[in-house]
Order: structure tokens, then sequence, then C-alpha cells
């Protein structure tokens, strides 16, 4: 990748934070790109002292990530669930579902130190307390990619975090009331659950 310096700003051939990106990165140093030939940014400088990396609602809902997300990761998201809702055959369906599983890993990886709201929180702890029990390696994956998709969502869209917020409280005030049933029985397939020991 070739690249020139004007005006001690970096402008590279090709947008480097779009091709991270693509090629599925988790991590992206904004310090690597400065700029592009398209769309030069001049980033503010982080201060050496801060040892801890930028919050993820920062780097999804800001400037030069947002509209990339929007347009390359959420609206094909949203589109693709939708389309598996539908009617399709059997392997248009495959197909989605892998399209989606795709679009879910492009989601920067959420941790502790780049989230800050407590409900993140929370539900790291209850999807790591899931994958210490559920241990079917086909649809495994599949709910890898819900949590790497929905951790970040929650952490920087108020929106669906508002929305996932609601359903929250309403399944908890039908558990108060009785009217939500609760699992009785053991896990249907012994051999996809692990009871801790």
């Amino acid at each position: 990748m070739g690249m020139e310096i004007k005006d001690e700003v970096v402008f590279y051939d090709e947008n480097p934070v779009r091709q991270k990106l693509k090629d599925g990165d988790s991590y992206i140093n904004l310090k690597d790109c400065k700029g592009t030939s398209n769309n030069p940014v001049n980033l503010p400088e982080v201060p050496v002292a801060n040892k801890y990396p930028r919050p993820l609602a920062f780097i999804i809902g800001f400037y030069p990530l947002r509209s990339y997300f929007i347009k390359e990761v959420k609206n094909p998201l949203r589109l693709a669930l939708i389309n598996l809702a539908g009617k399709m055959s059997w392997w248009g369906k495959l197909k989605t579902t892998v399209e989606i599983i795709h679009l879910c890993r492009k989601f920067p990886k959420a941790n502790r130190k780049n989230c800050f709201y407590h409900n993140t929180h929370v539900l790291m702890d209850i999807f790591d307390h899931f994958f210490k029990h559920y241990y079917h390696k086909p649809r495994l994956e599949m709910f890898k990619a819900v949590r790497d998709a929905l951790l970040p969502t929650l952490e920087y869209d108020a929106h669906y975090a508002w929305i996932m917020n609601w359903f929250a409280e309403e399944i908890a005030k039908e558990i108060q009331t009785g009217n939500w049933k609760l699992n009785e029985e053991p896990f249907p397939q012994k051999k996809c659950w692990r009871e801790e020991e």
C-alpha cells in the first residue's frame, strides 16, 4: 500500500479503517489511520499517560467509523434478520445465517476496559456464565456472534439499549407475577448443557 506525506498528515491509497473492518479485525488503532486520500482525518492525540483504550461507544458512535458502521454493518444486518424471518428456501436461510454471523463479527470486541455502562457488564457476566454451561458446537458460534453484536450495540446505541432494558423489565414483571414459566425440567439435550460441578 503506497503512501505519501503532506503537511504531516498521512494519506493512504485505500481507507485503512474500512479495510481493517472488512478484514474482521476486532481492534483498530485509530492513531495508525490518520487519514485517507478520500477523507483526510486529523485525529486528536491521545495522552500517553492514558493507558486505557478508548470507550467502545466513542469508537463506533463517532466519525470516522459511525457512517461505515451504519452502511456496512448495521443496515445489512437489519435486512438480513428481516429476510431470515421471511419465506425463503433452506439454502437461502443457511446463506443468510452465515451472512449474519459474518456481520456480527465485524463489531469491535467488547471487554471490561472499553465498556462503561453497568448493564453491559452485567450482560457480559451472563454470557460468561452461559458459555460455562452451553457447549453444543454447531450452535456455539451463533451464540457467540449474538454476544459479539449485542454487547457493543448496548454500549453505544441508546435506542437499542432502551429497548433491551424495556424487555428485561417486562420479563422481570412477568416472572414476579408468576406468569413467565421458568425452566422446571433439565436441558432437553443433556449432551449440550453442562451443569456446574
